[in-house]
């Protein structure tokens, strides 16, 4: 399922940029229930939110992240 994709995508870039989920929260300027959700296959981020999200999670346009996000959104494989 895509959306276990995309959670397990967040929460392995954020650990690999040694980010807390409270402080991707904070920087994001989400409440940490936010990303919990996004990280427990629950929700995505907003579309809004996902440049934002790439660039504290150094990734391009290009990567797993923009991936699963399309897909999760999309509903493929869901």
């Amino acid at each position: 399922m895509n959306n276990r994709m995309l959670g397990d995508t967040i929460k392995r870039l954020r650990t690999q940029n040694r980010l807390s989920q409270s402080k991707l929260a904070e920087l994001i300027g989400v409440s940490i229930v936010c990303v919990r959700k996004w990280e427990a296959y629950k929700e995505c981020p907003q579309i809004t939110l996902v440049p934002l999200l790439a660039g504290l999670l150094d990734v391009t346009t290009d990567s797993d992240l923009f991936l699963h996000y399309y897909d999760f959104v999309i509903g493929e494989d869901n």
